[in-house]
């Protein structure tokens, strides 16, 4: 079952509002408050474009990320550069999320920095029309998209086995990220979407808040 804390305490308070703003535009390596991660060309498009203009309302930087390959981030190293930079990863979960190797890559990157960075870097996964489960042990759609992408693999190594290891990392990626506290359209809206949208924002809220208690007045970069 899929846990969160969208039911905690709100975070409307204008003053930590304005706190942690200046905490993301200050010399701090850390410039976004969310890295949103989706698919283009499914359901979840317009979602996660909804989702952006809500948390931008609510005053929290955020990078737009879909698997487009003409955006001006595209790239691993400048894609690395702006997760590194944020200190809360949404990864939208969709029907179409599976087929896309760009978003199993992004999610492998999120993950990895998760493990290694010294700041802590906060992951919320979103259910938008997908099963937990489905994500977590790749069955559904996401095993029909494997089977494609093993295909595809296999025929561009010509034989040789070394698609192997990147179709377990986007597997093991998968389940580590469903590990972690999510949310659910179904479960935690009733399938409507403007107030699943609601309550992810106030869950932005309570993570960030959280976060600034945790690190005290002045963190790290941050001049009093």
């Amino acid at each position: 079952m899929i846990t969160t804390r969208a039911e905690a305490s709100s975070f409307s308070s204008n003053s930590t509002i304005t706190s942690i703003r200046a905490q993301a535009s200050s010399s701090s390596p850390i410039t976004y408050h969310v890295f949103l991660s989706f698919t283009i060309e499914d359901s979840a498009e317009a979602f996660a474009n909804h989702l952006y203009k809500a948390l931008d309302q609510a005053g929290y930087y955020t990078f737009l990320d879909g698997d487009d390959s003409k955006s001006t981030e595209r790239g691993e190293s400048k894609l690395e550069r702006v997760i590194k930079k944020s200190k809360i990863s949404i990864i939208v979960f969709s029907k179409g999320n599976a087929s896309s190797t760009q978003c199993l890559d992004t999610l492998v990157m999120i993950l990895q920095h998760k493990r290694t960075s010294f700041d802590p870097h906060h992951v919320l996964p979103l259910f938008y029309d997908v099963e937990p489960t489905d994500v977590k042990k790749q069955t559904g759609c996401f095993e029909e998209a494997f089977k494609r992408h093993e295909e595809i693999l296999k025929a561009e190594e010509g034989g040789r086995d070394g698609w192997k290891s990147k179709v377990e990392k986007w597997k093991k990626a998968l389940k580590e990220a469903t590990d972690f506290a999510g949310m659910d359209l179904k479960c935690d809206a009733n399938g409507y979407e403007s107030k699943f949208i609601k309550k992810i924002v106030k869950e932005i809220g309570v993570i960030l808040n959280q976060r600034t208690q945790s690190i005290g007045p002045y963190p790290t970069g941050l001049q009093h």
